[in-house]
């Protein structure tokens, strides 16, 4: 996507450019991008957006990405689900004071002596 002015171009892979004119059309209901007398701003707009990406090496990686993830999903839908969420261990022997002794006598001896 690119914005200049006015104007707004979407592109995406085969799908068909989408152009807007944010003053007059704000919420991007009205292509412009089929209408003879938007070919100029359309073919500047794409210009300006191919002198910032590269399309072709986007796709690329998306695709890429893409097979990965599929191939992810394939492996975690093989076997025994597992949650990847992590559980820590809690020893509740460790979490609790268990004594029968007077708890601000207890309190008093962990503190650090005033200097």
């Amino acid at each position: 996507m690119i914005r200049v002015g006015r104007h707004k171009l979407i592109v995406c892979g085969e799908d068909p450019d989408l152009l807007y004119d944010l003053e007059t059309d704000p919420k991007e209901l009205t292509n412009l991008a089929g209408r003879p007398e938007s070919q100029p701003e359309l073919d500047r707009l794409r210009a300006g957006l191919a002198a910032r990406l590269d399309l072709a090496d986007i796709e690329r990686r998306v695709l890429a990405s893409q097979r990965e993830r599929q191939l992810v999903a394939r492996a975690l839908a093989e076997g025994e689900v597992t949650s990847w969420d992590y559980q820590p261990v809690v020893d509740a022997s460790t979490r609790y004071v268990r004594t029968k002794a007077d708890l601000y006598e207890l309190q008093r001896r962990a503190r650090l002596e005033a200097s």
